[in-house]
């Protein structure tokens, strides 16, 4: 995992009530466009949940940390 992949998911895990992602890219000083690529693959990868939402007509995603089951090893 890249380290802006590592550091978008801890900093959505780290809002259990999520994050929309039209806040996050600039909560993490990336573009637009970098943030969605990142998003993605986190979704894809089975780490967060994208759920489409919208604030004063305009339409985003807000993005929640997926609870992961935890290895007793």
């Amino acid at each position: 995992m890249s380290d802006e992949m590592e550091s978008a998911l801890e900093h959505i895990q780290s809002k259990p009530e999520g994050v929309l992602q039209s806040e996050l890219w600039k909560e993490l000083g990336v573009d637009s466009r970098k943030c969605s690529r990142i998003v993605k693959r986190l979704e894809e990868s089975g780490f967060i949940d994208r759920i489409e939402f919208k604030r004063e007509g305009i339409k985003t995603y807000l993005l929640k940390a997926k609870q992961m089951p935890v290895n007793p090893d």
